[in-house]
């Protein structure tokens, strides 16, 4: 196993706008890990937490509970005997409250009470349907992932408990969008997009470059920077070219972190065959260097995240003095999404926990 510097230097992000970002003020709670000697494994400490836990839990319960109940016909069996609905049972069983839930209560610390909970529902909806989806054949994952976009849109004769929630969520989504802003209309779009980037190349990756691209849509990259931008009512433009190189390098953050997490989780799981996917930087490099060694491949991809913490920095510190409030604020919540998911893979049950700690090696 590696470890990261424990010396290294945190990186000081500059000031863009001439006031505090006042929906991290209303919503959010400042941590620190490094203080507390928590394995924080980034330079980047703009560290954030939301207040309102328990309407994130509670929809997050709500809405699993919904969909393990939920009698479909087109929720059939796939690898293992996977459903939506033993998937649910599962992730509230025992560490419910360690598992996916965290994921929106790091990331998204700018949003109020309320749309907490509508990220809360589509961050669950993504991380269960993409259980199974990675579990599904590309011949059967069509018709099962049309009909689940077809629910989530609406656009279905079906009625249960759980469809009368989804299209309620939906509803609500659509209508917190006021005047200019466009982020709950972007956030649905981009989860549609996000559900169709499942399964990597037949032929696997030639290079670290075939990876990243393939990388930056299946991490569902666009729909975390559209709820970013949902969480502070934000009315920036998503295709402002000012944007496009930080949003790339967000992108590849968010799989460098959750690729080192989740490492040793998902390579015993394939070599269990509970899986037939490998979507792994770790197994990337390892695969395209001359690197045998499984701690110097990590090494190798911490540094990486390093770099890329280094840049985004760098990419603030360029855009500083060119953004109106509004814009600063919504990248500041996007930074946000970074470093919380970090603290996401940190303390989660789902990518390994202490298992997947990097220790101290030679190489540091």
């Amino acid at each position: 196993m590696v470890q990261r510097n424990e010396g290294q230097t945190n990186l000081q992000l500059p000031d863009g706008a001439s006031n505090p970002n006042p929906y991290l003020s209303l919503n959010a709670i400042t941590l620190d890990p490094k203080s507390a000697g928590l394995p924080y494994r980034s330079s980047v400490t703009f560290v954030r937490a939301s207040r309102f836990w328990r309407a994130n839990v509670g929809e997050a319960s709500t809405l699993l509970r919904l969909i393990a109940g939920d009698d479909s016909a087109s929720d059939i069996e796939v690898n293992h005997g996977i459903t939506l609905a033993k998937l649910a049972k599962k992730v509230l069983g025992p560490g419910f409250e360690h598992g996916m839930v965290l994921a929106a209560h790091y990331m998204f610390p700018a949003a109020d009470e309320e749309r907490i909970k509508l990220i809360s529902a589509l961050m669950i909806l993504y991380f269960v349907f993409d259980d199974k989806a990675e579990e599904t054949s590309n011949t059967t994952l069509h018709t099962f992932r049309e009909d689940f976009l077809n629910r989530l849109g609406g656009n279905t004769l079906r009625s249960s408990p759980f469809q009368s929630h989804m299209n309620q969520i939906v509803q609500s989504i659509e209508d917190a969008d006021v005047g200019a802003q466009s982020g709950g209309k972007e956030m649905l779009e981009a989860l549609h997009e996000a559900f169709r980037c499942v399964h990597p190349p037949s032929g696997g990756f030639r290079n670290v470059k075939e990876y990243f691209q393939f990388r930056r849509f299946n991490v569902g990259a666009a729909f975390v920077i559209a709820a970013a931008k949902f969480s502070t009512r934000s009315e920036a433009s998503l295709a402002d070219p000012r944007f496009q190189r930080y949003f790339s390098l967000v992108a590849d953050h968010l799989g460098l972190v959750n690729d080192l997490a989740s490492y040793d989780k998902e390579i015993r799981a394939l070599e269990a065959g509970e899986t037939s996917d490998m979507i792994n930087i770790v197994d990337v490099v390892k695969g395209t260097t001359l690197l045998q060694d499984t701690d110097e491949a990590k090494q190798i991809v911490w540094m990486l995240q390093l770099q890329i913490e280094k840049q985004i920095v760098d990419e603030l510190a360029h855009l500083q003095g060119q953004l109106s409030s509004d814009e600063w604020w919504f990248l500041e919540a996007v930074l946000c999404t970074l470093t919380g998911n970090v603290m996401f893979c940190m303390t989660t049950n789902r990518y390994g926990g202490e298992a997947a700690r990097i220790e101290r090696g030679k190489h540091t």
